[in-house]
């Protein structure tokens, strides 16, 4: 910010946002900063060995099934259950982080806020529960929260066994640890206007600085976030079916 000319002038008091950016006197920009922890019971983070010498293979797919190593079926039919180590299970603590900074904005509005005339970024770093778990979290699970971006999908004609165009598949829910259905796609949700832009800032940035932070835009946010006035970075966004890169400042 400071690089950018750029100036806070938060004065850390209740009801206000973390950064209330500045630039040439003018009110450009609001930022509510939080991170990542590792929650507890049905929407906690996966929990993996801490790292050795060796080399360590996890299956982190969403299921497992009781096939045996070697490929044998047991006598009872392949079963699937829900994978403890589940990958995906970090989009559960983005979930739950932005619903929470939601409800923060939510009462301030009560106060007399307003984040339809300033543009609300909530900056999340996820080098805490990267160094808990033992894991990491990817700019993949914050495209799947945000804009519901699935699996990918390969279209195949059945009578020419030709390859169509590869396409995202829309997720527009998952399930907690307990079964619970959790919303996806949370910047197609009428109540998150009040958020223009999402930045996830990386372990390795805040360590090494080798990665750049990334800024997912809300394109049915109240006002859109000023990119001119950020040139730092990556800015994604949503249009149709497909996630695009708007402006790489790395």
């Amino acid at each position: 910010m400071i690089d950018c000319g750029l100036e806070n002038k938060a004065t850390n008091g209740e009801g206000e946002p973390d950064y209330i950016v500045h630039n040439s006197g003018q009110h450009v920009l609001d930022i509510e900063a939080t991170i990542l922890t590792m929650g507890v019971g049905a929407s906690s983070a996966p929990q993996f060995p801490a790292p050795t010498s060796e080399v360590q293979v996890h299956d982190v797919s969403d299921t497992v099934s009781n096939i045996a190593p070697d490929g044998e079926i047991p006598s009872g039919g392949i079963r699937q259950t829900r994978n403890p180590n589940a990958q995906s299970d970090y989009c559960l603590r983005i979930t739950t982080t932005l619903d929470a900074k939601l409800k923060q904005i939510q009462r301030w509005k009560a106060k007399g806020y307003d984040p339809s005339a300033i543009p609300v970024m909530v900056a999340i770093s996820t080098a805490n529960i990267e160094y808990n778990s033992n894991g990491m979290v990817t700019d993949s699970h914050f495209e799947r929260v945000l804009y519901g971006k699935g699996d990918l999908a390969i279209p195949i004609s059945d009578k020419q066994l030709q390859f169509g165009d590869a396409y995202h598949e829309k997720k527009l829910t998952m399930h907690s640890k307990s079964g619970v259905e959790i919303q996806l796609s949370l910047f197609d949700k009428s109540e998150y206007r009040d958020i223009s832009a999402v930045g996830y800032f990386p372990d390795w940035f805040h360590q090494y600085r080798e990665q750049t932070p990334i800024f997912f835009l809300n394109p049915n946010a109240h006002v859109p976030i000023p990119i001119d006035k950020l040139p730092v970075g990556q800015y994604r966004t949503f249009e149709g079916d497909v996630i695009k890169v708007v402006s790489d400042y790395q």
